[in-house]
Parts: structure tokens; C-alpha cells; sequence
């Protein structure tokens, strides 16, 4: 039997269930996870002992969603109540005007002893597959939501209407979990799980839910090898979506403050000018610096660019300049280079003196003079530049004789520089660049820009949009360069091809996550799952490829787990 490809989504208001209808939803799950969501709280603390599941379900169900709702709504139900009437509930919800109940929270979300000490006492498994077998018997609809093969394999045997196959906590919001299972592992799962129950039950429905998939990319990698029904979308629908849009219409109004009221079309110029140097992205935070720089070009204020230590303080700096060294001398002076404070003041002011002259660099004709390091500049030599930049003249050192200022300055600092900026006070412009981690909603552009600027394209391996939300929850204590070093060692990774997001955690230095290398079975099971996947998982085109035959092919799949 074939059925229209349907997507269902897990909600837990009104609000969020009339947007997932008006997305095009073709079914409602009301469950107790989208409540607790929608409350701020991680999916997961729907298992919690924190309330009644099927109170606070049915209470939100009711007077929120099935008003808002024409299509199809199932509500989560939960077995384990000793003093639940199963037929008294499942009339009550069908009279609300529910279609269906699905099992949630589930025993399924446990561990596997919890589960078997939950299955003896009468409340496991089985007891919520009844509790869908009596929803059916009085005319409404069984969503089983399962995480085996033998679970789904019940369902169909127990003539359940569709599954919801859940891969674990679905990958989304800053709260949530990232997914271990790799995709190829997820689209043969999906492959064996269809094929054992469709023997049992032809007609039953397979939906699928959680883990890697968490855009319409990675659902329709898993759907080229599994014929499945559908998809439903718990935090990948609700959470996600409502925290990016949140935070970055909060954040574009803050914006627009900071900006004094800047235009999209300069912004739209500054973002596009910035991108010519490498610095890229779309985030308030980025927007607004790149605006800033490109005021400072047109403007003859001293500047004071400051970032976080390894931030691309260079390119930024290259904004501001690159126009203006075609028709004005710039020169420089490095903090870094290792030279007395009395000397730093000869060479930057001057010196007249009976013994010794020295002209000083800002004496010598310089349009523009750029300040390296200034986070090293001596006490000395910023007290000399307040004073300068105060009275618009340069006093060289060892006599009263002055100079007219003439040049303009741009300090460069990779820390706060709070002293430097005291002692500068209100007569130089203060530009920050934000961090890494405040552009994170920009990590995928700034990803990419990194590899092109580098010229590595052709060796990057993929990188799964799991592990670049891996990339965007990372601290990047060294921002730019620590995101180069990252860059340039995943290009020169000659074992992986495919970067999920526990191997993202693995080279971000994660302890706890496997290691970035794999061991002699590790790599004899990936290979197998890319031949799988590369042949369609096709038995017989995947054995000639490994040059092995099916018998062998389904003892390594049973080994590694496939089947």
C-alpha cells in the first residue's frame, strides 16, 4: 500500500501547533516534551517526576491545540498509573475529538535494565502497546513510538496502525542533545526496521523521528534508502526555530539601536565589503562591526580596533586601509618587538637632544601611523599619546620643542585594554570586534570563508550540519586562529570523509567523546557502512564491492550491528 509522504510534528501549545498546520503538518502529537519545551526545560525532562504526564498533556491538548487545529491530533498518553482506567481514557480522548493516542513519555526512553524492571511490574512495553491496541479497538488511531527493531516488530504483530521510530532525543536548541548515530547509520536502521515490520504488517505506517536528522538535507539522504511514510519533528520543529528567531530579532533590534538607525542597504554594503576581506556573516553582532569599519575608513578620527586574543584583527584592519594606501603613506610600529619604553618613545616621537636626534615616527611624514600590539604599549609611551592626541602636538622627547600631530592613528589590542583606553579617553573611536563565539550564528559562513581563503575546497571532508552546531556551541577561547588551526587539520585528515558531530566533539578536545582516530574496527565498520550506503544498501552489489560474499556481508552487518 503507498502513502503520501506526511510530516507530524510533536508540539506543546497553541501557538506552535496553528504554525506547524499553516508549515503544512499533516498531524499534531501533543505530548508532554513540547510542553516542557515551550516551558524553557530540554525535551528529556518530560521523564522526569515532575507532574502528571497525562494531566498537564491533556490540559494543553485540549484548550490550546485541537482549537487550532484541522488536521489530525494525536495526544501522549502514559500506561504506568496503577489507578488508570485504559478504555475509560481512551473514550474520553476520542469524545475531546482526538484521532489517536501515541505512547508518551515512553519506556523506551529508558535504559535497558530499567526497562525489564518496568516490563515485570506490568508497566513497560507492552502495556503501552495495549494501551494503542484499545485506543484502535474504539475507533481511533495507535502511533507507537519505539527505538528497536524488536519493539517495532511487537507493534506490527499487535496490529498497531504506524510507528514512530525515535533514533533518541531529537538534535535542536542550546538545551538539547547532539546526535551520536551517524546518518548512513540512521538510513539503515530506518532500511531494516521497515523491511521486518512491513513482512508482519504490510499496511503499517513508518515515521521516523530524532537523532542526526535535523534539516530537510539529512531526511532526504535517510529517505533515498528506506521507504518510509513520513518524518516527525520534535525540537527540530518547535525549539530550534523559535530560539534563532528569537535571539536574532532581539538581537537585529539592539542592533538597529547601537546603529543609531543604519539602513539595510549600508548594512547590506558593509556586510558585502567585509566579505571581500575574508570577514564574513549575516548576525547583528557582525553587521553592526562591519558598519562601524566602514565608517572608520571615511572618517579621520583616531581608532582604536580592539578584539579578543586571536581574533582577525589583520583583515579588519585591511578594511579601514586598503583604500586609503593608494594615495597616503601609512607606517607601523609593532609592541611586540622587544625594545625598551624609552627607546618605544624615541622611535615613535622623537628626540632633540644635544648627543643624540632621533626623528620619530610620527614625525616623519606618515598620513597614517598603525599602533601593533598596543595591549604592550609602556605606561610612558600611552601617556605621551594622551597628551598628543589632547593637544593636537607631538613634544619630542628631551626638550619643550612640539610638533603639529598630522597623522592619524589606529591603536591595534588583542585584550580589553582598559587602561589604554582610560588614558586615550573620548578622543579616539572605539571599535570591538566580537567574538567568535558572539558570531556563532555565523559559523557556517565564516566556516567556509576560512576553508576558501586557505584554498582548501578540494580537501575538506563533510561536515554534517549536526557537527557545525557542535562548532557554534564551542567557547573559541582563541576565536579566528583557533578556528584556522580546526580548518586546517580537518583538511589534512586522511581517515575520515564524513565529520558527525561526535567527531566534531572529539577534535575540539571533548574528553569524553571517542576518539578522532579509529581503531582497526572501527574503520573495518566504517568502511562497511559507506559500501552499504554507497550501493543503496544492496546486499549483493555491496558484496561484490568489498569482494566478499553475502554470507560473509551478513555475518560483518550482524557484527557491527546493522541488522
Amino acid at each position: 500500500m503507498t502513502h503520501r509522504f506526511k510530516i507530524g510534528a510533536a508540539v506543546g501549545s497553541g501557538i506552535v501547533a496553528r504554525a506547524a498546520e499553516e508549515g503544512g503538518a499533516d498531524f499534531l502529537l501533543a505530548l508532554n516534551a513540547g510542553r516542557l519545551r515551550n516551558m524553557g526545560a530540554p525535551s528529556i525532562a518530560c521523564m522526569l517526576p515532575i507532574h502528571d504526564a497525562n494531566d498537564i498533556t491533556l490540559q494543553f491538548a485540549e484548550r490550546e491545540v485541537l482549537p487550532n487545529a484541522r488536521v489530525p491530533v494525536y495526544v501522549g498518553l502514559n500506561s504506568w498509573s496503577q489507578a488508570l482506567n485504559i478504555e475509560d481514557m481512551a473514550r474520553n480522548i476520542l469524545r475531546l475529538g482526538f484521532v489517536g493516542a501515541v505512547n508518551f513519555p515512553s519506556v523506551m526512553h529508558y535504559t535497558p535494565g530499567m526497562k525489564r524492571l518496568l516490563e515485570r511490574s506490568g508497566n513497560g512495553v507492552h502495556s503501552e502497546i495495549q494501551l494503542l491496541r484499545t485506543v484502535q479497538k474504539l475507533g481511533g488511531r495507535g502511533l507507537f513510538y519505539c527505538g528497536t527493531r524488536e519493539h517495532a516488530r511487537d507493534a506490527a504483530a499487535a496490529g498497531l496502525n504506524a510507528i514512530v521510530f525515535n533514533y533518541g532525543w531529537n538534535v535542536g536548541g542550546g538545551k538539547s542533545h547532539v546526535a551520536d548515530i551517524s546518518l548512513e547509520e540512521a538510513a539503515q536502521k530506518a532500511r531494516e526496521v521497515t523491511h521486518t515490520i512491513r513482512k508482519i504488517n504490510p499496511n503499517m505506517e513508518v515515521y521516523l523521528e530524532g537523532g542526526p536528522i535535523l534539516t530537510a538535507e539529512d531526511l532526504h539522504f535517510v529517505i533515498q534508502f528506506a521507504k518510509i511514510d513520513g518524518y516527525v519533528g520534535g525540537s527540530t520543529i518547535d525549539r530550534f526555530p523559535v530560539q534563532n528567531s528569537v535571539t536574532n530579532q532581539i538581537a537585529e533590534y539592539q542592533s538597529a539601536a547601537a546603529a543609531s538607525g543604519t539602513k539595510s542597504r549600508v548594512a547590506q554594503e558593509a556586510r558585502a565589503n567585509a566579505a571581500r576581506y575574508g570577514l564574513v556573516g549575516q548576525s547583528p553582532a557582525f553587521t553592526q562591526f562591519a558598519t562601524e569599519l566602514l565608517g572608520a575608513r571615511a572618517s579621520s578620527v583616531p581608532v582604536v580596533l580592539n578584539g579578543a586574543p586571536g581574533s582577525d584583527l589583520q583583515s579588519a584592519l585591511n578594511i579601514i586601509l586598503d583604500p586609503l594606501r593608494r594615495s597616503r603613506r601609512v607606517s607601523q610600529f609593532d609592541f611586540s618587538q622587544s625594545v625598551s619604553s624609552h627607546r618605544a618613545n624615541d622611535e615613535i616621537f622623537g628626540r632633540h637632544g644635544d648627543l643624540t636626534k632621533v626623528t620619530g615616527l610620527l614625525n616623519e611624514g606618515a598620513e597614517i601611523v598603525v599602533l601593533q600590539n598596543s595591549q604592550l604599549m609602556p605606561r610612558l609611551v600611552q601617556g605621551k599619546f594622551a597628551s598628543a592626541l589632547r593637544s593636537g602636538r607631538v613634544q619630542l622627547v628631551g626638550g619643550h620643542q612640539t610638533r603639529p600631530l598630522t597623522a592619524r592613528l589606529i591603536f591595534l589590542t588583542e585584550t580589553d585594554s582598559g587602561d589604554l583606553l582610560d588614558r586615550l579617553g573620548s578622543t579616539v573611536l572605539r571599535l570591538r570586534m566580537p567574538t567568535l563565539r558572539e558570531r556563532h550564528l555565523d559559523m557556517r559562513l565564516i566556516f567556509n570563508a576560512m576553508v576558501n581563503t586557505l584554498g582548501l575546497e578540494g580537501r575538506m571532508p563533510t561536515i554534517r550540519p549536526a557537527a557545525f552546531r557542535v562548532l557554534s556551541a564551542h567557547d573559541w577561547a582563541e576565536n579566528d586562529a583557533e578556528l584556522r588551526a580546526l580548518v586546517i587539520a580537518l583538511s589534512q585528515h586522511s581517515t575520515k570523509t564524513i565529520f558527525e558531530a561526535h567527531d566534531m566533539r572529539a577534535v575540539l578536545g571533548n574528553q569524553s567523546a571517542p576518539p578522532l582516530m579509529p581503531t582497526a574496527q572501527e574503520a573495518m565498520r566504517q568502511q562497511l557502512l559507506e559500501a552499504l550506503t554507497q550501493n543503496g544498501f544492496r546486499k549483493t552489489e555491496t558484496a561484490r564491492v568489498l569482494n566478499i560474499s553475502r554470507k560473509t556481508l551478513y555475518n560483518r552487518m550482524k557484527k557491527y550491528g546493522f541488522i
